[in-house]
């Protein structure tokens, strides 16, 4: 995905200043801004430490760097994402993992036009054969995501239930500039 180059150009275009202080000129905190940027990549599946020095530069630059991955983490529209999965991916949809199948435009009925139906499929159980889906495309799209796990298994188990908390946050922040952006608007004397 590209959302950890777009998390690292903007990173590497920021200059963050603390109490006047411009941090972000030298090569120390350059590097730890290059690290946490780097960490954003979903494919690598790994867990990363930082340790420094235990001074105040660095936990700004933490926060700062953490908060542009969080925000610019959703830059990526689920058309892109579904664009690069090959047939035979792994992806999460309703809780259950799946292979990807891609897409095929059908029309299920002789009176309606062709549409785009995205294809999903389990593993054969027991002497069950493979479960087949065939979903609407445009209304589920944005239900399958990646996996990036290391299971072969196609059902639910192990699956965690995701939380919310980044897009919470993401949707408050955003809700929260465009009322200031409105204010703004409305009282241009305030500038």
């Amino acid at each position: 995905m590209a959302n950890e180059r777009i998390i690292k150009s903007i990173v590497e275009k920021c200059e963050f200043l603390y109490d006047d202080a411009l941090l972000s000129a030298e090569t120390i905190i350059k590097e730890y801004q290059t690290f946490l940027a780097e960490q954003f990549d979903p494919s690598k599946h790994s867990t990363s430490f930082a340790f420094h020095t235990g001074s105040l530069c660095f936990d700004v630059i933490s926060i700062a760097t953490l908060l542009i991955g969080c925000l610019a983490y959703e830059f990526s529209s689920n058309d892109e994402i579904l664009e690069k999965l090959d047939k035979g991916d792994m992806v999460l949809y309703q809780g259950k993992r799946y292979h990807w199948g891609g897409k095929e435009k059908t029309n299920y009925r002789s009176d309606e036009p062709q549409t785009d139906y995205m294809i999903l499929y389990q593993d054969a159980k027991d002497k069950n054969g493979p479960l087949l889906k065939k979903i609407p495309y445009e209304r589920n799209k944005h239900l399958v995501k990646p996996y990036f796990g290391t299971s072969t298994i196609t059902d639910g188990r192990g699956i965690r239930k995701s939380k919310t908390n980044r897009n919470d946050f993401y949707l408050m922040f955003w809700r929260y500039l465009l009322m200031m952006y409105r204010l703004l608007l409305t009282f241009p004397l305030l500038l």
